[in-house]
């Protein structure tokens, strides 16, 4: 777990994969990160919808950096509630919603910190992504129980020299 003070700005990579474990990059559906640590009244938010970004931007790698600028989140362990706006024709407004919550490896303390690095975090979805027959990529949202996704997480987060 990365310690960081408080009262501090700072920078996180964002990588969300989809239920297979594949690297999404930067997603090309609408998302809301929202993250906190003891209490969503008092929260931070990253963005992205219609192509315009807050408080996050695109890395030359397509990564998703989150600027934590003057974020006045309490101290505790980081969450996040990260909602994708899957397109999908089924639904009245042709968007799926799918939120996925977690708990992220970085604490915020009021004690001293020694460093403070660009870590990354990582959230699964509930999705796989495909690739169109034009070799477009895109998202087709699978129905997926509770299990098979904490098991995607339990082998994504699973120590290889523990046995």
């Amino acid at each position: 777990m990365s310690k960081v003070n408080c009262k501090s700005d700072f920078v996180r990579y964002l990588r969300i994969k989809d239920l297979s474990g594949k690297d999404i990059g930067w997603p090309d559906f609408d998302w809301t990160a929202t993250f906190w640590t003891f209490s969503k009244s008092q929260a931070f938010t990253a963005s992205v919808t219609a192509g315009v970004s807050h408080n996050c931007h695109r890395t030359a790698d397509g990564r998703i950096r989150v600027v934590f600028n003057d974020h006045r989140l309490l101290s505790g362990t980081l969450k996040v509630e990260l909602i994708a706006q899957i397109p999908d024709e089924q639904y009245p407004d042709r968007l799926k919603q799918i939120a996925q919550t977690a708990v992220l490896k970085t604490e915020l303390t009021c004690a001293e910190v020694q460093y403070v690095g660009d870590d990354e975090e990582v959230i699964v979805l509930p999705i796989l992504q495909s690739t169109g027959s034009d070799g477009s990529g895109g998202c087709s949202c699978v129905t997926a129980t509770e299990d098979e996704v904490m098991q995607v997480i339990d082998d994504l987060f699973s120590d290889p020299d523990k046995d």
